[in-house]
């Protein structure tokens, strides 16, 4: 069986929640089910109390906080009702920055939210500083504070917002913030990854043939999802040129600085202290491989901290809202392979005036399919 709606495997994939993928599928639940589901229903299909019961927090919050428009009804929920509110104020995205950094991401500075006082949004800041529990709550304060938080990071850094802040990096908050930023967009890499990573394969393949035997690991291990993403650094390659060096990126070059492979045994914390930020800039994708077990962790890496993810899928979407939400240049090793996600998967191309010739091509290809 093949789930006729493949939204609830984004959604649990998006509430770190795969070991029920499996279970999903073989009952059938489709998105229908999915929100018709009782306790009754979970106790039979979930037999663990803590995970149910986090399910069932999830399924709630889901519902009231956004439900997705269907068979001509529109969408519902708190969070649609502030980007109702949010869409009429964004305007046309800029068409004179060069696509080095993620553009046309947000609002004019003036545009705030006016139904949030400087006096509360004081408030809510102060008490996100303590306090992360209750986490409907601070979820809801990190909502309310989105569009004055990105006013923030313009005028100051990412690194502002940080210390002002710190509950951006608790897991589904950067993820919130690109939706208020790109509802539109939030969903897309879930949604269209599956089928176009079979098209990035193939052309890999067929442009660069044996482009596997490079890699240095057995990519057999690896998901066809998974791999896919390793071919991107080869069918796009940055258009750069080292400051320092004879000619332009190498493809391993691209490889590492999109997704750096290390060992199971590395200690991500000295890792994270030991990097180079002049050489691998920051926010990357990091995979822990235990060849031996066939098992992979995977985190993302900001301000030398890594943030655990549930997948690969998991972490480059992670990752790519990262640089959006912090206005942060893409590293020039991999620049084209992040302008593709970009422009063809999150369809974000508004601004892009000087499209890299690999992602011109692909997009040629695709399109013709």
């Amino acid at each position: 069986f093949i789930m006729s709606e493949p939204e609830v495997k984004s959604i649990l994939t998006r509430w770190g929640m795969d070991e029920l993928i499996e279970t999903f599928e073989d009952n059938e639940i489709d998105l229908e089910s999915f929100k018709l589901l009782d306790e009754t229903s979970l106790k039979e299909l979930i037999p663990k109390v803590g995970l149910r019961v986090k399910f069932a927090y999830r399924l709630k919050s889901y519902e009231a906080f956004y439900t997705k428009s269907t068979s001509g009804r529109p969408a519902s929920g708190w969070l649609e009702e502030h980007l109702k509110y949010s869409r009429k104020r964004v305007k046309k995205y800029s068409t004179t920055e060069e696509a080095t950094s993620p553009e046309g991401k947000h609002d004019n500075d003036e545009d705030t939210d006016d139904s949030v006082s400087e006096e509360d949004t004081q408030k809510m800041k102060t008490w996100l500083q303590h306090n992360e529990q209750p986490r409907a709550t601070m979820e809801e304060y990190m909502l309310k504070t989105a569009k004055r938080r990105q006013i923030l990071i313009k005028s100051k850094g990412f690194k502002e917002a940080l210390v002002e802040y710190p509950k951006i990096l608790l897991p589904g908050m950067i993820e919130q913030d690109f939706q208020v930023l790109q509802p539109e967009s939030a969903e897309k890499l879930y949604e269209k990854w599956p089928a176009v990573c079979k098209v990035i394969l193939s052309y890999t393949e067929k442009n660069f043939p044996g482009w596997m035997k490079e890699l240095p690991w057995d990519c057999t291990l690896l998901t066809e999802e998974e791999l896919g993403f390793f071919a991107l650094p080869y069918v796009f390659q940055s258009r750069h040129k080292r400051k320092k060096g004879r000619g332009s990126m190498s493809v391993s070059a691209g490889v590492k600085a999109f997704i750096d492979i290390r060992s199971n045994v590395t200690n991500i914390k000295s890792f994270c202290g030991d990097i180079d930020e002049t050489v691998h800039p920051q926010p990357f994708t990091v995979v822990l491989w235990d060849l031996k077990q066939k098992s992979r962790q995977f985190f993302v890496l900001i301000e030398r901290k890594a943030l655990p993810a549930t997948s690969l899928l998991k972490a480059i979407d992670t990752c790519f809202k990262m640089h959006f939400v912090f206005d942060i240049e893409y590293q020039p090793d991999c620049e084209a392979s992040w302008q593709f996600l970009q422009s063809i998967i999150y369809e974000l191309n508004t601004a892009i005036t000087k499209e890299i010739s690999s992602v011109k091509a692909f997009r040629a290809y695709y399109n013709s399919m």
